[in-house]
């Protein structure tokens, strides 16, 4: 493909790499270390590496918004320069249980995630977000929009920048607590990582007089009084964060702990070879009186490296989820949700990727609320063959009041995806949707679990038809199938060739036979270390002065073919990267490509491969 585009007053045509869809604007002049000349310099070829060193994570800068009046969407600026590949933390408060976040978003496209929350004590409710391996942007010229289902009472929207933080996997653990006392606590977690950097955060219907022990304030609101606040820590173990008030009141006090760039990750069991896309089991538990936690085992072996999803359904608005974790410590994330109708129903759906393996009946699901919730129905589903690294494509959801209900469509990015849809009604569900199978179909509640696997990216929606019109919340999420790309088979080791007895000269006399000269056995292989993580470095390119082909920064394009970068993470103005998480068996490729102020990238250098063991 050729895409052209202006240069002063002439017009170049420049030839793209499949995977790496950025212009580029200046050349690749080198070859490994081949010194360099005017313009961008070649990249020296990668070196897989066993130290990598470890990033000091650091605050970089913060702001906050808060409205004395009733909103439904808050804008939040950066007002200083923010660096790729750093870290976002979006900290929301309010002082209402009705309103919930439908998003958070901010002017560069970066995707937020949520860290933990919501949690809501009386009128007070708090969640935290995060960004990870954020892109480049101005002063002021990224702004984080928080928007509700309905106008919030007093938001109070506190942003954070920070710099060393694991761009590919951030999250080490996250806590949260509700309370009435004159200091607010998120209650201890333990940590897995050596370096982490913890971020509290409290909403209180008082005021924070300062930071806990051990933290240092960044933000503190005005005229609210909340707090946001960070400890680095450097060894494993039980922390907390807690924050003085003013006076006794209600609060809700959260801590994320993330861990530092390229610090060493806990040694995961290796991921065996991706099976078919397939559901495996599922069970569920449909409480008719109001509870608090509830639990569900699945009753039959799970997989290594398999996935579970988690759908929680209930009949009210007042409840919200506090925690979600399981017997086997798989870790949890929201894919969707929650979807209320006030006052009638809500549904949120998780995901544990990547399982560790359990017998029958030794893996149970623990769903525990901030309060006792109204016939709860929690579902859960095992499936094989989903991605283990990446799984969510997409998630979609929706509220309404008809005889079907439907998530809404979002349109799926992958080539292979498992479409899960569930629903959580007042009426009664009378089956799967066009094209879905049912899995499960609570009783009595009448909720449904269903999928579908499709096979070419589009716009897809989940819907489920009900025995009469009433309210409903339904909700789709779309995971990636695992790749199926075969590992290359390698090429056999050569037998070595004999070396023939040789012949004698004739003679009358006879000369004695020569002994065979032997035959040499092949050295054996040293079997590599089996690791799950590799380390890639490279030469930095020098400063030209020019903006045109001065480089600012880097980006790594993996892909698991040669030459077919599928994944693209920007880097910053960094030469070294660790990447963990690697699946065993399967080989990864890489180029690196510097870019310039304008975000325009260079040619790609030398390509790498490993095969994970």
């Amino acid at each position: 493909m050729q895409i052209d585009f202006a240069s002063g007053s002439s017009v170049q045509k420049t030839m793209i790499t499949p995977g790496i869809p950025k212009m580029r604007r200046f050349p690749f002049l080198g070859h490994l270390k081949q010194s360099a000349i005017a313009g961008l310099s070649a990249l020296a070829l990668f070196s897989l590496c066993a130290v990598a060193m470890s990033a000091t994570p650091s605050y970089v800068q913060g702001n906050y918004a808060v409205p004395q009046t009733t909103e439904s969407t808050i804008p939040v600026p950066y007002t200083a320069v923010q660096t790729a590949g750093n870290l976002n933390v979006v900290i929301v408060g309010w002082n209402d249980s009705t309103a919930y976040v439908s998003s958070v978003t901010d002017s560069k496209g970066n995707k937020y995630q949520l860290a933990v929350g919501p949690m809501v004590t009386g009128s007070i409710s708090q969640s935290i977000y995060y960004a990870k391996n954020i892109s480049a942007a101005a002063a002021s010229e990224n702004v984080v929009t928080v928007t509700f289902s309905t106008t919030a009472q007093y938001p109070d929207i506190r942003i954070l920048e920070y710099s060393g933080i694991d761009p590919l996997n951030s999250v080490d653990t996250a806590v949260g607590a509700t309370g009435d006392s004159q200091t607010s606590t998120s209650g201890a977690v333990n940590t897995t990582n050596a370096t982490d950097l913890l971020v509290g955060a409290n909403t209180t219907q008082s005021e924070t007089t300062g930071s806990g022990d051990g933290f240092t304030q960044r933000l503190l609101t005005v005229p609210d009084g909340d707090i946001a606040e960070d400890e680095l820590v450097t060894t494993i173990g039980s922390y907390s964060a807690t924050a003085p008030l003013n006076g006794q009141s209600g609060w809700v006090m959260q801590m994320v702990a993330f861990r530092a760039a390229t610090a060493p990750t806990p040694t995961p069991t290796p991921t065996p070879a991706p099976s078919a896309l397939s559901y495996v089991q599922g069970n569920y538990a449909v409480p008719q009186t109001p509870k608090t936690t509830v639990t569900v085992p699945y009753t039959a072996v799970q997989k290594q490296g398999d996935l579970n999803v988690i759908i929680v359904g209930w009949n009210d608005s007042n409840a919200t989820v506090a925690s979600l974790q399981d017997s086997k410590g798989n870790d949890y994330e929201l894919a969707v949700g929650p979807n209320v109708v006030n006052g009638v129903l809500s549904q949120l759906i998780y995901y544990a990727k990547n399982i560790s393996a359990a017998d029958a009946g030794a893996n149970v699901v623990t769903l525990t609320f901030n309060g006792a919730a109204n016939s709860a129905d929690i579902r859960i589903l095992e499936y094989s063959g989903v991605d283990p690294v990446n799984p969510l494509d997409t998630a979609v959801g929706a509220t309404g009041n008809s005889a079907t209900s439907s998530s809404g469509h979002g349109s799926t990015t992958n080539a292979r995806d498992l479409l899960v849809g569930a629903n959580t009604q007042v009426a009664a569900t009378t089956g799967a949707g066009n094209g879905f199978t049912a899995r499960m179909l609570t009783n009595s509640d009448g909720d449904i679990a269903e999928d579908e696997i499709v096979t070419a990216p589009g716009s897809y929606s989940a819907d489920a038809p009900l025995n009469n019109a009433n309210w409903w919340a339904m909700q789709m999420v779309a995971f990636r199938a695992a790749s199926s790309t075969p590992n290359p088979t390698p090429s056999p080791t050569p037998k070595p060739t004999p070396t023939p007895s040789p012949t004698p000269n004739p003679s009358p006399t006879p000369s004695p036979t020569p002994t065979p000269t032997p035959t040499p056995k092949p050295t054996p292989t040293t079997s590599p270390t089996p690791v799950e993580s590799v380390t890639l470095d490279w030469d930095a390119n020098p400063s030209t002065g020019d903006p045109g082909t001065n480089t600012v920064g880097y980006r790594i394009h993996l892909g698991l073919s040669s030459g077919d970068y599928t994944q693209t993470t920007t880097l910053g103005n960094v030469t070294t990267v660790t990447l963990s998480n690697l699946v065993s068996g399967t080989t990864y490729y890489y180029v690196v490509t510097a870019y310039n102020s304008a975000g325009l990238d260079s040619a790609p250098s030398n390509e790498v491969s490993y095969t994970a063991p």
